[in-house]
This record gives structure tokens, C-alpha cells and sequence, in this order.
């Protein structure tokens, strides 16, 4: 254990030196004149000041979320996944690490690079490859042996720029200004730059080698963006005054011109690219094993030393990847491939911050707590800076994101820890719900919100197979069950409802489960009609399947006289045997029974239209059928289906029938014999004796009937407008 702790580190030697390192590295001493010279001194104070701003907002969302939440390893990987969930924080996570090991060529490029300068002769991959070769065994066997020499490269560094602030200008230039390049947008010039502040990372991956991390984040990180910031702007002002735009754009090396002793500045220049490329190597291999923990890459990557738990495996892996990244060569474009991904890890942590303040959950509790706000500018600018450096490169690394993500969900990795999605989608959802319940209902946006009377979903699954089809997996669906038997406690109906969702999720339906108590049947219904739902997301439309025991007649009839009385629709389906086929597979027609556009006709087409255009049943003709009391009348009768059809754009046949001596619901069953499914409207329940003998005669006269639905409206919404 103690051997353990010898490794931990603190905000100094931990976070704020592997990110000040990193900040004052290779753009400081190779870029920064071409950036002054390229843009002018105005516009380069500007760049530096956007990108340290988003690099600050950033550092305050890590901050407080870092304030909040015992911390692993893995930094941004871990706040990311530790808040959305695994697939969010999978698919920013990967991303991330490609860019934390890209890194490492971008350093060790930059050291070549200037090696090169020195001694022209020197290829740049060969010195590149052999600096990574040296500096990963460095990190390999000891990173507390890599952090202790970056304290002295450290001053090495403050060496090197107090020599430059000290120098002199050079004389005016004499280059010839054809040969300087130029024509660089102010975008592209951002996107060189933008690697300088990105040394945050370096210390926010070391989270996992913090003895008090929620302490030690906020002070080494802050701290190191407020110093970078200052130095570069310094620096910035004195690139301007030490020498003209062509000598800054064509010498990588005029610092060692205008210093005092150039010597150092070689050696704070070689010092600031071997520090970089060591803080790199240090943190990518620790968000490899964090991901590699979490089951995202392979188990073996997640296994460290015995003491001190170094990612000895994660960084050959590293290394192996920053090794291709020298195919890269240009430093430049390693530069806006890194600008790219760092932006996307950075956005996402600024939204991390913003949506956990704003929804403000009691875990939210951040000892380090700044306004949520701050944190969504932080992530605008993020995400505005990608695609104003370049759109193209910007959607492919979202859709990279957006490609993990779903690969992620289709793994189904399980996590063992909790996130903010719920509460996201609880806040959202609350917020909609209020927005809806001071609109005014109207027929334009209706959709059938089901309550599914189903009692066992599994021996009457025709009634939800029915609704799921005609909801289009649009509107909501709730399918109730209720429990009359007293002997059964809330402990087996919860064990109950959870083998109802497996049933569910087996058939690849979407649906709210509702499980109640009542003593009797329609007690228990008329409490879930009349109370159950939340505001104006509550059921519009009961569903029950046909009574088949007689003795429950009277029960039925108090359900359906509940549900009108309550300003719900009603449907009632009556199953049939021979029509199993076209409910497991859809049918290939629909039959609508109509009778002029009063009554329940309306709303019985709505719901024979949402039927006919799902998926199973969108083969199916649909065909309005009316019966006329004369010939005479069946012209007129014809003439009111065709314009109703035709202005309502509604794709159906019709077919008019002449009222003869024969009984009309035989004249029906004859006329829908080869129908899959029929529709039919039922009077309103406002006597209860009359209606229980109009209702057992409906039943009786339709028992031969294929599957019908019988529909009852009541909500008090003009379904004609949906024709309109």
C-alpha cells in the first residue's frame, strides 16, 4: 500500500506541469512566428484569446464536474462516460485517444523538425521514430521517473523564454516576398494554433495517479491555461516587435535569432517537444486502460504493474500508433487532425458540466461550482470552432462519434455505475409536458395515446399488436393489467411487470407497463381511466378486448361507460381464429362500415388510415363500405364517398350496397367475408339497460364476423379536420 501511494501525485507535479509542458511546447517555439506573421499581431492576440478561452471554459467544467465525482482513470474518458453512460463516453472516448496518441507523433515530429533545422541532413521520421523509441521506454518503466525529469525541463523552458524576452530585433528583412507563402484563412490559422492549449489533457489524464484529484484538477489546470495564456500573449506581442511578418513566416527558428543566448532557447525548444510527447505518452495509455476497464477495447489493455498500476501494455499500443502517425509527416497537418478531435472531447465535457448544472439533480453537489451557462458557451464554441476550421473534417469526426456510438449499443456493454440520462430525459420530458398542457388539443397534432386493457399481454396479444400497428410506434402505449387476487403482494406483481417487458422486448414493441390492485375488475379500470397518466400525456383511447363470459357483461358495460364519461375513445376488438395469419403478418385488406361523416366514422378512418400505412398492413386496400336504404338513394350515397375521399386524399375504394329484405349485419358479414379486419362504430353507453342489450346484440349479430374493431368516440376533438 505504501509502496502505492509513493506514486500518487499532487496539483504541481501531477497536473499543473504536465499541462504548462504541454501548453508552452511545440507551437511556442515553431509555430507562434508563423502564426504572428501569417495573421498580424491584432488578429493573433484574438486567436490566442479564443482558443485559451474555450481551453479555460473548459478547464471550469472540468473543474466542477471533477469537484463533484470521486474520480478514476482516465480523465476526460471518464467524466464523459461517468455522466452520459458508456456508449457517449465510448464514442468520445476513442476519438479522444487517437488524438492523445497522435499527439505523441505531433511532439516528437516537432523535435525532429527542429533538429532538421539545426542539421539539414537528418531525415525527420528516422529522429522522430528514434525520440518515440527513447522516450515511451522513459514511460514504460517509471512515469514518476518522467514526471521528475519535467521539472527540470521545466526550467529549462523558463530559461529559454526569459533569454527571448530579453533578445533583440533583427535587422528588416531582405527576403524576397515571392518566396514567403501566404494566403492562409484566419480559420486555418486557428487551427494550427489550437494544439498549444490543448495541454489540459496531460494533466486531466493523470485523474487516476492524483492523491486528491477533486483538489488538485482545478488548481493544476487552471493555473496552467491562466500562465499559457499570458506567456503566448507575451510572446505574441514580442514575435510583432522583434522582426517583420516574412522573416517570422519563413523561419521557423527566429527565436533563436532575437535571443539573448540562443543556446537556450534550443534547449527549451527540445525540452518543451520531449515534455510534450512524455505528457502524451502518459495519458494516452491511461485512457486506453480506463476504456479497456469498461470493456470497450480488450481486457488485457486494462492491466497495469503491480505497483503503481502503470498501462505498460496500453502504451506499446500507443506507441505503435504514434509510430503510423509518422506517416503523417507535416506537422501542419497533424496540427488540424488534432485541433479536430480535441474540440470534440472539449465540447463534450463542457456539456457534461452544462447539463449536470442545469438540471441540478440533489447528486449534483460540485465544491467547484461555476454557472452552467458558461459551460454551454464553452461547448459553442467548441463545436462553432470545428466547423468554421473545416466542415468536411467536422462531420466525419461527428459522424466517427455518432459510428461508436451506435456500435456501442448494439455491443450492449453493461456499466455498473449510474448517469445523468434519465435525468436528462426527465427534465426534457418535464419541461414538454408543460409546454403541452397549456396548448389547446386540436386535430392536426392528435395521435391515439393507448391504454391497453390487456389483462395477460401473452394470451391477448392481438390487442396490442393491433394498437402498436395503428400507433406507428408514434404515440404512447401502456398495457394495464389488473390484479384481483388479494394473495398476490407488490414484490411478484413487480416480478410480473418485469416478465411482461421481456414479452415486450422479445416482440420489439415499445410500451409502458401498468400493473394495479383492485377488488374487482372495472373498479380497478375506472381508476385507470380516470387518474392514470400526467397532464395531457395521459391515455386518449381505451382498448379492451371482447367480453367472452357473460357474467362479466355488466362489468364490461361500467368500463366503456367509465371511459366515455371520462372524454376517452374507446376500442373494442373482437378477435377472430381464422384471422391469425393477417395478425402475425398484416392482411391485404381493410374494411371501413360507414355511415356518413356524424358519429364515430371519423375517427374510425383515422385510425383504418394509421393501420393501413404501418409497416405489416401497408399492402392492404382500404375500402370505405356503406349500405343505402333504396337504389334510388345509392347514386347520392356514392357521390358523398367519392368527393369525401378525393378532398380528404385518403388512398381507398368504396362500395355502396342496397338495403334489402335480409338483416344489414348479414349483409355485412357477406360483404366482409374476405376482409382481415373491419371496422364499425358503436352507439354512445347513456342508458345503462338499453346499452347492455344493444351491446349483447351486437356481439350476437357479429360473431361470425372476421376480426372487427369497434370504435366509440368521446374526446372532445373535431377528428373531420384531420380530412380537411
Amino acid at each position: 500500500m505504501a509502496a502505492a501511494q509513493q506514486n500518487k501525485f499532487g496539483a504541481l507535479k501531477g497536473v499543473f506541469v504536465p499541462s504548462i509542458l504541454t501548453i508552452l511546447g511545440v507551437i511556442l517555439f515553431l509555430r507562434l512566428g508563423w502564426v504572428v506573421g501569417q495573421a498580424g499581431l491584432a488578429a493573433t492576440l484574438f486567436i490566442i484569446t479564443l482558443a485559451s478561452t474555450i481551453t479555460l471554459l473548459t478547464g471550469l467544467s472540468i473543474s466542477s464536474t471533477a469537484t463533484n465525482t470521486k474520480l478514476g482513470a482516465g480523465g476526460s474518458y471518464f467524466l464523459i462516460s461517468r455522466c452520459f453512460g458508456i456508449e457517449p463516453g465510448a464514442a468520445v472516448g476513442l476519438p479522444l485517444y487517437v488524438a492523445q496518441a497522435l499527439g505523441i507523433t505531433f511532439y516528437v515530429v516537432g523535435f525532429a523538425e527542429s533538429l532538421q533545422l539545426l542539421f539539414p541532413e537528418l531525415p525527420i521520421t528516422i529522429v522522430a521514430f528514434g525520440t518515440l523509441v527513447i522516450l515511451t521506454a522513459v514511460t514504460f518503466f517509471s512515469s514518476d521517473l518522467a514526471l521528475k525529469m519535467q521539472m527540470f525541463i521545466l526550467l529549462a523552458i523558463v530559461l529559454a523564454l526569459a533569454s527571448f524576452f530579453l533578445g533583440t530585433p533583427i535587422e528588416a528583412s531582405s527576403i524576397d516576398p515571392t518566396e514567403v507563402i501566404r494566403g492562409f484563412g484566419f480559420w486555418s490559422i486557428f487551427a494550427v494554433f489550437f494544439p498549444a492549449v490543448t495541454g489540459i489533457e496531460a494533466g486531466v489524464s493523470m485523474s487516476g495517479d492524483l492523491e486528491n484529484p477533486r483538489k488538485s484538477l482545478p488548481i493544476g489546470t487552471l493555473g496552467a491555461v491562466i500562465v499559457g495564456y499570458v506567456f503566448y500573449i507575451l510572446s505574441a506581442i514580442m514575435m510583432a516587435y522583434f522582426a517583420d511578418a516574412d522573416v517570422l513566416i519563413s523561419n521557423s527558428l527566429i527565436m533563436t535569432q532575437v535571443a539573448l543566448v540562443p543556446g537556450l532557447i534550443y534547449i527549451g525548444l527540445w525540452g518543451a517537444t520531449i515534455s510534450s510527447a512524455m505528457g502524451a505518452l502518459l495519458g494516452a495509455p491511461r485512457t486506453m486502460q480506463a476504456l479497456a476497464k469498461d470493456r470497450i477495447l480488450p481486457r488485457f489493455l486494462a492491466k497495469g504493474t503491480k505497483v503503481g498500476n502503470d498501462p505498460q501494455r496500453a502504451t506499446i499500443v500507443s506507441f505503435v500508433i504514434a509510430s503510423f502517425g509518422l506517416l503523417l509527416g507535416d506537422l501542419n497537418a497533424i496540427a488540424e487532425v488534432l485541433s479536430m478531435f480535441f474540440l470534440t472531447s472539449y465540447g463534450a465535457l463542457n456539456l457534461v458540466a452544462g447539463l449536470e448544472g442545469m438540471i441540478d439533480n440533489p447528486s449534483w453537489r460540485p465544491t467547484f461550482r461555476i454557472s452552467w451557462a458558461l459551460s454551454f458557451v464553452g461547448a459553442f464554441l467548441c463545436f462553432g470552432a470545428m466547423f468554421m476550421i473545416n466542415s468536411g473534417a467536422s462531420f466525419v469526426a461527428l459522424g466517427l462519434v455518432i459510428l461508436i456510438y451506435f456500435v456501442m449499443r448494439k455491443r450492449n456493454v453493461k456499466s455498473n455505475y449510474s448517469d445523468i440520462r434519465s435525468g436528462l430525459i426527465s427534465y426534457f420530458a418535464r419541461s414538454f409536458i408543460y409546454k403541452l398542457d397549456r396548448l389547446p388539443k386540436d386535430a392536426r397534432n392528435w395521435r391515439p395515446n393507448f391504454l391497453i386493457l390487456s389483462g395477460s399481454p401473452t394470451s391477448r396479444f392481438h390487442l396490442i399488436d393491433i394498437a402498436y400497428s395503428i400507433s406507428h410506434n408514434r404515440g404512447f402505449m401502456t398495457i394495464a393489467s389488473i390484479i384481483t387476487d388479494p394473495s398476490i403482494d407488490f414484490l411478484k406483481i413487480e416480478q410480473m411487470q418485469q416478465t411482461v417487458r421481456a414479452f415486450l422486448d422479445k416482440k420489439n414493441i415499445r410500451a409502458l407497463i401498468k400493473f394495479t390492485r383492485s377488488y374487482k375488475i372495472s373498479e380497478g379500470a375506472k381508476g385507470l381511466i380516470e387518474t392514470y397518466g400526467v397532464g395531457t400525456v395521459s391515455p386518449n383511447t381505451i382498448v379492451l378486448g371482447d367480453s367472452a363470459h357473460i357474467e362479466r357483461t355488466d362489468d364490461f358495460i361500467k368500463i366503456i361507460k367509465t371511459a366515455y364519461q371520462a372524454e376517452k375513445n374507446v376500442i373494442i376488438i373482437k378477435d377472430s381464429a381464422d384471422t391469425q395469419d393477417s395478425k402475425d403478418k398484416g392482411g391485404n385488406s381493410i374494411d371501413v362500415w360507414w355511415r356518413g361523416t356524424k358519429g364515430n366514422v371519423n375517427l374510425m378512418l383515422t385510425l383504418a388510415y394509421m393501420l393501413k400505412t404501418s409497416g405489416k398492413w401497408m399492402s392492404a386496400q382500404l375500402t370505405l363500405k356503406s349500405i343505402s336504404d333504396s337504389q334510388e338513394a345509392r347514386s347520392g350515397v356514392e357521390e358523398n364517398l367519392s368527393e369525401f375521399l378525393e378532398k380528404s386524399r385518403i388512398p381507398a375504394s368504396q362500395n355502396v350496397y342496397v338495403k334489402s329484405e335480409t338483416d344489414a349485419f348479414e349483409l355485412m358479414e357477406k360483404s366482409s367475408s374476405n376482409s382481415d379486419i373491419v371496422f364499425m362504430g358503436i352507439k354512445p353507453p347513456t342508458d345503462d339497460e338499453d346499452f347492455r342489450a344493444y351491446y349483447l346484440n351486437l356481439m350476437e349479430k357479429t360473431k361470425n364476423f372476421k376480426t372487427t374493431v369497434f370504435v366509440l368516440e368521446a374526446e372532445k376533438v373535431s377528428f373531420f379536420d384531420i380530412f380537411k
